[in-house]
């Protein structure tokens, strides 16, 4: 009997060490009321989900608003005499991709005169976007530069040059106070065919430095044939009070179409006619 307690003592203290060796593991969390031991099982943790990013499509950033087509126009001289040379020139912008494909037309027009457009020259754009066209005016015109590209056109603003005849005379002192002279225009009729019929003064100065001109003659003027080559002209042999004082002789005609030659307010043009007029460069 004393031998059997003695036993079940023994037994029952390894299963203690057994048990209290084990209090960490899953048995021990088991057995309620043990210290040491929790009695309920926590869930893990769980991670919230990471927020999504919402990524907005931006629209392409805009196109450079292309600048519209522009072309200036200048004239190296405004006042030239008929048939002599004027230089246009001037730039496109902004330049175009392909500038030697680009085509420059210039046109003409006699001021105040309808449907007198004409073509002055055309040119092909220089690398930088510039042009350059020599025109040889025989009357008052405006210019007009039009610019052919890629599709666009553009316009110039007019410039105008003032082209003016010149009277070219010849004369000489004859014997008893005669003086014989000879006038011939420097543009022919196929540029301007009123001339004929005209009134032409010659007038007479004493030296280059006087002040006033007097009219020694007057006469009406004739073409030198029916050609659109031919040319206004003018000759008189007069006898003239004082002709042994007269040094130079100049001609102008007394009526001209306003705007077509020359400058309108030309003070020799206003006082054609008179029998004093003041001297050019007076």
């Amino acid at each position: 009997m004393r031998r059997a307690v003695l036993l079940v003592a023994v037994l029952g203290a390894g299963m203690l060490g057994a048990v209290v060796a084990g209090s960490g593991g899953p048995a021990a969390a088991q057995i309620p009321g043990l210290p040491g031991t929790q009695t309920e099982t926590q869930p893990p943790e769980t991670q919230p989900p990471p927020e999504t990013q919402t990524t907005e499509t931006q629209p392409p950033p805009p196109e450079p608003e292309r600048r519209p087509l522009t072309i200036t126009l200048a004239i190296d001289k405004t006042d030239v005499w008929s048939g002599h040379a004027v230089v246009l020139s001037g730039r496109v912008d902004p330049v175009p991709e392909h500038p030697e494909k680009a085509l420059v037309q210039i046109s003409s027009f006699v001021p105040g005169v309808e449907y007198s457009d004409s073509s002055a020259g055309q040119a092909r754009l220089e690398p930088d976007g510039t042009y350059r066209v020599v025109h040889h005016p025989r009357s008052n015109l405006d210019y007009q530069a039009v610019v052919y590209s890629d599709g666009e056109d553009a316009t110039s603003a007019p410039v105008r040059v003032y082209a003016d005849y010149l009277p070219r005379v010849a004369w000489r002192k004859l014997k008893g106070s005669r003086i014989e002279a000879a006038m011939i225009l420097s543009v022919t009729a196929e540029v301007i065919d009123y001339f004929s019929g005209h009134l032409l003064s010659f007038y007479g100065l004493r030296s280059r430095r006087s002040r006033t001109a007097r009219r020694i003659a007057r006469t009406r003027m004739v073409y030198t044939n029916n050609y659109s080559s031919g040319r206004a002209a003018a000759y008189i042999k007069r006898r003239v009070r004082g002709a042994r004082r007269i040094r130079y002789v100049f001609a102008c005609v007394h009526e001209r179409r306003p705007d077509v030659f020359g400058r309108p307010d030309d003070p020799i043009q206003r006082q054609c006619g008179r029998r004093r007029i003041r001297a050019p460069g007076s």
